[in-house]
């Protein structure tokens, strides 16, 4: 089952942007993709990246080769890597991210422990990555907010 939250439908909808859902799964993987290599991909491979699985280690490592076939195929450039994250903020049910904390009463809320708690980790993943400094996301953290039930 792929995610598509409805914040992301204005420029995932043309597929211009990476959905969340295969930001996690590319996270889990350690592979970076920009979003220059995503619109170069077919809606077929899209639909590959949203909708392959990868759960377990087996399933990380064939998607990570099944991804990072395509990519290179596509562009002639791999896909880059990421660090390991032995503990990701998002699996952490226990403790906000300060910069999700404060991104939230930048817009006049207050996201309590009981909330975080509540959300899926894509959900926090979303949150965390909407957060992150230097792009233009104030008003899609806005959305997400909203969509997650998470205005006061």
């Amino acid at each position: 089952m792929t995610t598509l939250f409805q914040f992301e439908l204005e420029g995932t909808e043309a597929h211009l942007c990476i959905p969340m859902s295969v930001r996690l799964k590319l996270d889990c993987c350690r592979m970076k993709v920009t979003t220059l290599q995503w619109q170069q991909l077919s809606e077929e491979e899209k639909h590959l990246a949203t909708s392959t699985p990868c759960q377990t280690a087996d399933q990380r490592n064939a998607y990570r080769q099944l991804i990072g076939g395509i990519i290179l195929d596509r562009t002639g450039e791999p896909a880059g890597e990421l660090l390991p994250d032995p503990n990701p903020a998002w699996l952490n049910e226990h403790s906000i991210p300060k910069r999700v904390q404060d991104a939230c009463r930048a817009t006049d809320n207050e996201l309590t422990l009981g909330q975080w708690t509540t959300l899926t980790p894509l959900q926090r993943f979303a949150l965390i990555k909407l957060t992150r400094p230097g792009h233009e996301t104030a008003s899609k953290f806005l959305q997400a907010l909203k969509e997650f039930d998470l205005l006061t």
